[in-house]
């Protein structure tokens, strides 16, 4: 016979699992949901859905970003230095500004 602390103890892990099984399906759910959302970015941008990571997609991202800021900063260097048309406004019709 048991006594009532470990009654007590079996019924509050029991719920504790049912609904942590609950949640652990759940999760399952959306990760795979995840990964093939993943998938189909990576094939969209040119990649190997198989042998991409994460981890490689946001480096790439985290390396464009840096080159794209790195180009704007020198394309403006490059209109302060430029002359003016002679209406006034920059060849590049302000794109950079």
């Amino acid at each position: 016979e048991m006594d009532s602390s470990t009654s007590t103890f079996i019924q509050i892990m029991t719920e504790f699992h049912e609904g942590a099984k609950v949640e652990l399906e759940e999760l399952q759910a959306k990760m795979a949901v995840m990964d093939e959302r993943f998938k189909l970015l990576a094939t969209y941008f040119g990649e190997d859905a198989n042998s991409f990571s994460p981890n490689d997609f946001f480096t790439h991202v985290n390396s464009f970003v840096d080159q794209f800021e790195k180009s704007l900063k020198e394309m403006r260097e490059i209109q302060k230095e430029k002359p003016k048309s002679s209406d006034g406004k920059d060849d590049m019709m302000g794109l950079f500004t």
